[in-house]
């Protein structure tokens, strides 16, 4: 981003578009300190830090959007800020404590959020179906949990699209509708894997999205690959030379 002091500041374009720098974000604010700064915005940004916040504490911070993006021991310490904790918005804080939440029963938790926090064990997911969440959702959800669960309402569609997915997996558990789109497409599921074992649905419209495409095997199935669905997912797949690309497709 080439910062101009003549150019005119939209604060939320700026907001999303820093979210992955946070350095030129930091160099935003130092440059246009008198802009119209969104601080709604800048305080639900991960890039916003505890140490930034202290140095600016004239500046109207929503502490209840900023709970959910600092790092929870930065709250732990800093019991003199006028933090505003509601359950909907630290339940997306992915490093929240698990005793944190053991602790207040009285939030009123998104429990949808909780699983992906690291810090949740998944056999705890499991066995507390009181609480309106899934363990399909967990970041720390294996195979052998999934074995050791069987009955448990478990969501294929997201578990067609995490870590779990593995050749031995989809082939220890053939039985398993997945989500054929996702299970295609999925970066631990090779071109060879998915043509050696065609008693998988896989849906081959999306194959061209798979991260181990190839132009070599691309071109090789050209016959079947020629649709503009098949052309397009292919020319934006990252693994893919978009100018060695363009010379046949």
């Amino acid at each position: 981003i080439e910062i101009r002091k003549s150019a005119k500041v939209h604060s939320y374009e700026l907001c999303e578009l820093c979210r992955d720098s946070p350095n030129t974000l930091i160099q935003l604010l130092k440059h246009f300190p008198d802009e119209p700064w969104n601080y709604g915005d800048l305080s639900f940004n991960p890039n916003i830090t505890g140490e930034y916040v202290l140095k600016h504490l004239f500046k109207p911070w929503c502490w209840m959007k900023f709970c959910a993006v600092v790092d929870f021991y930065f709250i732990q310490n800093h019991p003199e800020l006028p933090w505003r904790i509601l359950g909907t918005w630290i339940s997306g804080n992915r490093t929240m404590p698990f005793s944190f939440f053991l602790e207040h029963p009285e939030l009123d938790w998104c429990y949808w959020e909780l699983p992906k926090n690291p810090n949740f064990p998944v056999e705890y997911i499991i066995l507390h179906t009181e609480f309106s969440w899934n363990a399909s959702d967990s970041v720390n959800l294996t195979a052998e949990v999934i074995l050791k669960y069987p009955k448990y309402p478990w969501n294929y569609y997201t578990i067609s699209n995490s870590r779990v997915i593995t050749p031995e997996f989809l082939l220890n558990n053939v039985d398993i509708f997945f989500d054929s789109e996702s299970i295609t497409t999925h970066p631990n599921i090779s071109l060879k894997f998915i043509d050696n074992h065609p008693e998988f649905q896989w849906n081959r419209r999306y194959i061209c999205d798979n991260p181990n495409m190839t132009l070599t095997y691309f071109q090789q199935h050209a016959s079947e690959l020629k649709s503009y669905h098949h052309r397009y997912l292919l020319m934006r797949n990252p693994a893919i030379d978009v100018y060695e690309a363009s010379r046949f497709v």
